[in-house]
């Protein structure tokens, strides 16, 4: 299903742009082809090969590489971020958090030793309080094992 939107939209975008689809970021271009190229290939091998041995199964049941070749194509989002160049404050916004990173690890670090430490303190406390539980006032509170 997933080739089949894939074929349209090269079709499309083929038929719209014509020559200027080999012109204008031809490296792209070419790799979407080359990966199209790729899944036809595999779902043409996959159809001849099961009618051949003649299992029932679907052909777009599994995966295979011309999955793992439009799982790639999803880099071609990473584009969207040289176009943004309008969003300078958000980078800036991103770096500084990156910047503050390690001195938030050690910060939390530090509040994790601190509740730790209250809370051994306060084990301790409470088991000396009621004298390593036998000294309980309220029955409930007891465990019979």
């Amino acid at each position: 299903m997933v080739t089949f939107l894939f074929t349209a939209e090269m079709v499309t975008r083929l038929y719209v742009f014509r020559i200027d689809f080999f012109i204008y970021e031809r490296m792209w271009n070419c790799f979407d082809l080359i990966i199209l190229f790729l899944a036809l290939v595999e779902i043409a091998l996959e159809i001849v090969v099961r009618s051949l041995a003649g299992t029932e199964n679907s052909v777009f049941d599994g995966g295979g590489t011309a999955k793992m070749m439009r799982l790639i194509r999803l880099t071609r989002l990473l584009r969207l971020v040289r176009t943004f160049r309008q969003l300078k404050p958000l980078r800036m916004l991103v770096r500084s958090i990156m910047a503050a990173g390690k001195s938030v690890f050690w910060a939390l670090l530090l509040l994790f030793m601190i509740v730790y430490v209250f809370g051994v303190v306060l084990t301790q406390a409470v088991t000396e309080h009621t004298e390593g539980g036998d000294r309980i006032e309220d029955d409930n509170l007891i465990s019979k094992t």
